[in-house]
């Protein structure tokens, strides 16, 4: 599923390609490894409700434990019965105990809404601390799940203003990243204390 953080490819690009595939007898295949398990537990296909014939996801089925994963329809995953499939660590059993955990939490808790409403307080909190500091052009955009920042429409003064923006957080316990991948374990405390720091490096880069 394409997508570079900055917003997801779209319903019609997707439901265009499934018709596409269809018409032509031809798999259509998800890459889900960045939005597979940010969007929802069942990801794009969810999201959009266009349905794939594979997808794949990455180590987030596992909250990190180094795992990967190939789904889709009964006629082509049987395939893989004709065929022996393993690698180096096929025996390795922790990822897969890390994995039904995660699927169980995911499942049975509001990871999602979650995830999304810490996004959207960072969002809302960053724009709101910008203005008060007179950044006109300073502004978060992207996916609440994945939020990015702009600091300036002109590259030059962005990647000015965001490397120092960037040198105060990491100086004073805030780890920047681009996007901010917002995940469960974050509190309204953690993104609060966040924000606070925010705002005295948006003062400092405001001078």
């Amino acid at each position: 599923v394409p997508y570079d953080w900055n917003e997801l490819v779209g319903y019609d690009f997707l439901r265009q390609a499934r018709e596409v595939t269809v018409k032509h007898g031809s798999a259509l295949i998800f890459d889900q490894i960045l939005t597979g398990f940010r969007l929802g537990i069942d990801g794009a296909q969810g999201f959009f409700d266009v349905i794939p014939d594979l997808t794949t996801y990455g180590k987030a089925i596992a909250n990190g434990y180094p795992l990967a994963v190939v789904g889709g329809v009964k006629p082509l995953m049987h395939m893989f019965d004709q065929v022996m499939i393993t690698t180096t660590h096929a025996g390795e059993t922790l990822s897969l105990a890390a994995a039904m955990a995660t699927l169980k939490t995911m499942q049975d808790e509001p990871v999602f809404d979650r995830i999304r409403a810490s996004g959207q307080r960072l969002q809302q909190g960053f724009d709101s601390l910008s203005a008060r500091h007179g950044l006109k052009e300073a502004k978060s955009f992207g996916l609440p799940v994945a939020p990015q920042l702009r600091f300036s429409s002109d590259d030059q003064v962005h990647d000015r203003l965001k490397t120092r923006f960037d040198r105060y957080l990491f100086e004073n316990g805030v780890f920047p990243s681009s996007p901010y991948l917002i995940n469960y374990a974050h509190s309204v405390e953690d993104i609060d204390a966040t924000l606070e720091v925010m705002d005295t490096a948006l003062a400092n880069i405001s001078d």
